[in-house]
């Protein structure tokens, strides 16, 4: 059954904020296809267009995009796929921003294995974690990873694990600040961590910028947002002049969350 439930909301009467479209739906209810719906819509039209997924659908929506504009003689030179991140390469090609010294995920292993290593005898909870088990190191440091572009900072971990008191999970969060403190510190002295400082740079470019205007901008496929990306999809907001949002039906995100919270910069986990 064809289950589909979309609300409109005209913004327009709201100085600086883009027209906003959210598309609401369970999974495979027919979210991307009225996405599609629109995008033609407004290629048709002549207007320039954004579709944003994330990193891992970017391939199947640009086929399945090029499928649908070939299928109904839609013009493509104004539609631009990207994620997050490619934006990100995108606006800094157009405003600067691609110099810089970037670590891969082996170097972030190695400075995981290190600072775990240096680490050992003030670990609680993973006091005994094994530093020759590759896929342990690399299980770290992915959760690590997640932390940071999450803004999930070493002050909020220890400050949970001090309202926790005692027990495994207290230990394993004053842990985690720990490793994350030493990790973060080591990163940042020597390289750029592309994963997290191009979502950032790209939010603080657009500060600068109204790359968006004259724009119509979609997104689709997402579950949640970082608060870095919550700050880009802002400046959509204000600059864009239609910008569409697919939302899982039973989410916590609105047009009207996602916009408190890129004002806020705060970010539920």
């Amino acid at each position: 059954m064809y289950r589909l439930v979309y609300i409109y909301t005209n913004n327009h009467c709201q100085k600086g904020i883009a027209m906003i479209t959210e598309i609401r739906g369970i999974a495979g209810s027919g979210k991307s296809s009225r996405i599609y719906t629109l995008i033609g819509e407004s290629l048709a039209a002549g207007r320039t267009v954004f579709l944003i997924v994330p990193e891992q659908t970017a391939v199947s929506a640009e086929r399945r995009l090029s499928v649908y504009c070939a299928e109904h003689g839609i013009p493509t030179v104004d539609l631009e796929i990207v994620s997050f991140r490619r934006l990100a390469n995108r606006v800094f090609r157009e405003y600067g921003g691609l110099s810089y010294h970037y670590i891969g995920q082996g170097g972030k292993a190695v400075i995981t294995w290190r600072v775990l290593g240096q680490l050992c005898d003030k670990l609680k909870y993973f006091r005994g974690i094994s530093l020759s088990d590759i896929s342990t190191v690399s299980a770290m440091c992915a959760q690590l990873d997640e932390l940071r572009s999450c803004g999930i900072t070493p002050t909020v971990l220890e400050r949970a694990s001090e309202q926790l008191g005692e027990g495994a999970l207290a230990d394993k969060l004053s842990d985690l600040s720990l490793i994350s403190a030493a990790y973060g510190a080591l990163l940042s002295a020597d390289y750029d961590d592309p994963k997290r400082e191009d979502i950032t740079r790209l939010a603080e470019l657009l500060e600068e910028h109204d790359f968006f205007v004259g724009k119509d901008v979609f997104l689709d496929s997402f579950y949640g947002f970082t608060p870095d990306e919550l700050r880009v999809i802002g400046r959509m907001m204000k600059t864009a002049d239609n910008l569409t949002i697919a939302l899982q039906a039973s989410g916590d995100y609105s047009s009207s969350t996602i916009h408190q919270q890129a004002q806020s910069g705060s970010f539920a986990v």
